[in-house]
């Protein structure tokens, strides 16, 4: 069961446990975002007959950085959170941060027009900005 889902277009951590028993007796948890959700699924759950809820805090150290993440547009949300997840924390900051093509070239661009700035400037012999 993955500790994140997507609400929208944004990641959300899962942070509450619910664990129980199925009427069959097998033991199962689910996560869900908050109290009130875990409480929902419970009512519904009670119907199913199943038994011994406990609700506690789920252990999201690993996916509390994912929180509030926008995914980009998509086919399969959930397949972009995963991706990220896989990636890591790292590697995702990294991702983020990294200048685009269009980013370098337009820096590229700037830096050329600056020098053909400076040189035209020496030409006439002229300090100001052109």
């Amino acid at each position: 069961m993955k500790p994140y889902r997507i609400q929208g277009s944004k990641i959300e951590v899962l942070r509450r446990r619910l664990d129980y028993r199925t009427a069959e007796g097998e033991a199962k948890f689910l996560l869900e975002l908050d109290e009130e959700s875990a409480l929902f699924r419970q009512n519904i759950l009670t119907a199913e007959g199943c038994t011994d809820f406990a609700l506690t805090g789920a252990d999201t150290s690993d996916v509390e950085w994912m929180d509030g993440i926008e995914i980009e547009e998509t086919r399969n949300p959930m397949a972009e959170a995963d991706r990220i997840y896989a990636m890591g924390e790292q590697a995702y900051v990294a991702q983020k941060n990294a200048l685009t093509v269009e980013q370098q070239l337009m820096l590229t661009q700037l830096g050329q027009q600056q020098a053909i700035d400076a040189l035209i400037m020496a030409q006439l012999g002229g300090t100001e900005n052109v």
